[in-house]
């Protein structure tokens, strides 16, 4: 079993955002099939300092081969950033079973740029209030 997506969602702009893994099963033998077995957040669902919005994970069906679904683009203000994580469930012909898992990151911000100068998201759209805004208003020096 083997699982791969996009690594990370960027702006955190509260927005739902369609997620698309790509699961793999093969095996040797016989044909192997998966199902969903479990979705999470390393952070609740609509906990402090996040944009005050619920269901940040809508349109899984656990226990179903689903690749389909979507992940709200929010992250705790002061965490280090909010994973969502998918795990699946493989088996064969046989009842051989193998498990694997897929995660995608909503980052707290994106770092610093190549000349070192800091890098937020953009806030046209964020009614976040937990942290401040770094507006493209002051001037950089080289």
């Amino acid at each position: 079993c083997r699982a791969s997506g996009a690594p990370i969602v960027w702006p955190p702009n509260h927005k739902m955002v369609q997620w698309n893994p790509v699961v793999t099963v093969t095996d040797a033998v016989s044909a192997a099939s998966f199902r969903l077995v479990a979705y999470r957040s390393n952070e609740g669902n609509d906990g402090r300092g996040d944009g005050h919005t619920g269901d940040d994970m809508t349109g899984w069906t656990l226990n179903t081969p689903d690749t389909s679904g979507y992940t709200r683009a929010e992250r705790h203000g002061r965490g280090g950033g909010r994973v969502y994580t998918l795990e699946y469930l493989a088996t064969d012909e046989a009842g051989n079973t193998a498990r694997c898992s897929v995660s995608v990151t909503v980052p707290h911000d994106q770092g610093r740029d190549t000349k070192g100068k800091e890098r937020d998201h953009d806030n046209a759209d964020c009614d976040d209030s937990s942290h401040n805004h770094r507006r493209n208003n002051r001037r950089d020096r080289d």
